[in-house]
C-alpha cells in the first residue's frame, strides 16, 4: 500500500511538473523570423526579440543629410527591419554574442521597449552624416519613452551618436571601459555625439576606470547629479560647429543638477568646454596630475543657441600641483568665480584664460615664473613664491612704473615683518599703511602686489592694528630699518 501511494505521489509531481513546463514553454513561443543582414531575428510571444548570427546588421543606405532636413531621416525602414511591423509588441531587444554592427534608426521610437542588452562584439554604429552639426548620428534606440534598462557589455568599443537619444524613462547607465576614439577620430568618435542626450530621467552614470575617453555632448540635459572622472580619461572628445571656427566637447552641458564633479587624481588634463550651463556646480577641485586646463569651463554667451550661465564661484588645486598651462577660454565668463588659485607649476596663461571674470576677488599666486598680465585685473594679488625669486621675470609685462612700486612695497613689507604683532607701533603701522595706500594710488591697476610677507595674515594684522595706531610707540633700537625718519611719510 505505501508503494503504490509513492508511486502516486511520483506520478502526480511529474504531471505538475509536465504542466509547469509546458506553461512556460507555451508563454515563449515563436511569433515570427525573419534575416536582417548577416543576422536572424526571432520575436517571441513575450515581446523579447532577439537577434542572433555573426557579422553586420543590415543598414539603410542614408548617406549624407542635407541642412535642415534630419527629422525626415529618422524613420523605421521597414524594408530593411522587417521586425519593425511589431515595433507596438517589443518590449526586450537582446542582440546577441557575435552581431558587430547596430543599424541606422534600427529600434528607434519603439513605444513599450523597456530594455535591451547589447554584447562585447559591437564594434560599429553605422551611422550618418548630419551636415548640420557637422556629426554623424545613428538613433538606433533614441525616443524609445520606456526604456529603463540597459546593458552595454563590457568589450563593446563603441556607442553611436544620437542612439539613445531622448529616452526620458532612462535612469541610469555604466559606460564600459573599453569606449574608444577610432584611429580617424576627428570629431564624432567611438561614442557619437549626444549618446544620452536629453535622457530627462537619467541620474546615474558610472564612468569606469580604464575608460579613455569622454564623449561629445554626451550626457546634455539629464538629470546627473554628481560624476567622477576616472584617472585614466586621456581624450575629450569634441565636435565641431557648422561653421568649423569652434570644437567643443560640452559632455555634461545643460545638466541643470550637477552639483558635484570629481576627477580622480592621475587624469592629465581637463578641456573642450564638458561642464557649461551647469548652474549648481559652484567649486571644483583640481586634483594634483591635472597639467593642463583648457577651455574646460568656457561659457561662451555670445552662441545665440546656448545662452550662458555659470555658477562656478571657486576653484581650488590640490597640493603638489602639476599643472603647467592654463589654456585658453579655461574660465572664460565665470562671472561667479570669486578665487583664483595658480599653483607654482604654472608657466603659461592661454588667450581669455580669466577672460571676463568680473567678479574676482583674490587671486593666490604661487608661480614665480607666470605672467601677471594673464589675470583679472579686477583682484587682489596675494603672492607666496618668496623673497628670493626674481620679480622681472614675473612682471615682465607690467609697466614699468608698476614693478618700480612692486619693489619698493616688498621691501618695505619685508622690514616691517620683522616685528612681531604685539610690537607694532603707531610709527611702523602708519609708514606700512601708507606705503600700501602710496602702491595703490601709483598703479595703473587697483592691484596691491607683494611676495611672500604681503599675505592675509599680513592683511589681518594692518586691520587689527586700527585700535592700536594711536597708542604712544614703544621703544625701538635706532638701527632699526622700519623706524620711521622724518623723511618718511
Amino acid at each position: 500500500m505505501k508503494l503504490k501511494k509513492l508511486l502516486s505521489l511520483l506520478a502526480a509531481t511529474t504531471m505538475a511538473l509536465t504542466a509547469i513546463t509546458g506553461a512556460i514553454s507555451v508563454s515563449a513561443e515563436t511569433v515570427d523570423t525573419g534575416k536582417c543582414g548577416d543576422l536572424t531575428w526571432t520575436l517571441d510571444s513575450d515581446g523579447v526579440l532577439t537577434l542572433s548570427g555573426e557579422g553586420e546588421m543590415a543598414s539603410p543606405n542614408v548617406g549624407a543629410v542635407p541642412a535642415g532636413s534630419i527629422e525626415s531621416y529618422l524613420v523605421d525602414y521597414p524594408e530593411v527591419y522587417t521586425y519593425k511591423k511589431y515595433k507596438d509588441n517589443i518590449k526586450k531587444v537582446v542582440i546577441e554574442e557575435g552581431v558587430t554592427s547596430i543599424g541606422i534608426c534600427a529600434f528607434y521610437k519603439m513605444p513599450n521597449l523597456e530594455t535591451v542588452t547589447l554584447p562585447s562584439t559591437i564594434t560599429e554604429f553605422i551611422s550618418f552624416g548630419d551636415s548640420q552639426s557637422g556629426t554623424v548620428r545613428n538613433f538606433s534606440f533614441a525616443e524609445c519613452p520606456k526604456l529603463k534598462n540597459l546593458t552595454l557589455s563590457e568589450g563593446m568599443t563603441t556607442i553611436g551618436g544620437s542612439a539613445f537619444q531622448e529616452c526620458t524613462a532612462l535612469e541610469s547607465v555604466s559606460i564600459p571601459s573599453t569606449i574608444i576614439a577610432p584611429k580617424d577620430y576627428a570629431g564624432e568618435g567611438g561614442w557619437g555625439v549626444w549618446t544620452f542626450g536629453k535622457c530627462s530621467s537619467l541620474k546615474d552614470v558610472t564612468l569606469p576606470e580604464g575608460l579613455t575617453v569622454i564623449g561629445a555632448d554626451a550626457f546634455t540635459e539629464t538629470a546627473i547629479e554628481s560624476v567622477v572622472i576616472p584617472s585614466t580619461i586621456q581624450l575629450w572628445q569634441y565636435r565641431t560647429e557648422p561653421n568649423n571656427t569652434a570644437c567643443h566637447n560640452d559632455a555634461f552641458y545643460g545638466c541643470s543638477k550637477l552639483s558635484s564633479v570629481t576627477f580622480t587624481n592621475g587624469i592629465k588634463s581637463i578641456v573642450g568646454t564638458p561642464f557649461r550651463q551647469c548652474p549648481l556646480l559652484k567649486k571644483v577641485t583640481i586634483p594634483a596630475s591635472v597639467t593642463m586646463i583648457s577651455g574646460a569651463f568656457n561659457e561662451m554667451p555670445n552662441s545665440e543657441t546656448r545662452p550662458s550661465y555659470n555658477a562656478l564661484e571657486e576653484v581650488a588645486f590640490e597640493e603638489d600641483s602639476q599643472i603647467t598651462e592654463i589654456g585658453s577660454n579655461a574660465f572664460r565668463n565665470c562671472d561667479n568665480l570669486k578665487v583664483i588659485e595658480i599653483p607654482e607649476n604654472v608657466t603659461k596663461f592661454g588667450n581669455d584664460a580669466f577672460g571676463s571674470c568680473t567678479s574676482v576677488e583674490k587671486i593666490y599666486l604661487y608661480s614665480q615664473n607666470a605672467s601677471a598680465s594673464g589675470l583679472p585685473k579686477n583682484a587682489r594679488i596675494y603672492s607666496y613664491f618668496g623673497s628670493q625669486a626674481s620679480t622681472q621675470t614675473m612682471f615682465n609685462d607690467i609697466e614699468e612704473e608698476m614693478s618700480k612700486t612692486y619693489k619698493e612695497l616688498s621691501t618695505a613689507v619685508r622690514e616691517a615683518g620683522k616685528y612681531s604683532e604685539k610690537d607694532y607701533t603707531a610709527e611702523s603701522y602708519g609708514v606700512l599703511k601708507a606705503l600700501l595706500d602710496e602702491a595703490a594710488k601709483k598703479g595703473k591697476t587697483s592691484h596691491i602686489l607683494g611676495m611672500k610677507y604681503l599675505t592675509e595674515d599680513i592683511y589681518s594684522a594692518i586691520e587689527g592694528l586700527e585700535e592700536k595706531k594711536d597708542e604712544p610707540s614703544t621703544p625701538s633700537d635706532p638701527s632699526d630699518p622700519s623706524k620711521p625718519s622724518e623723511s618718511d611719510p
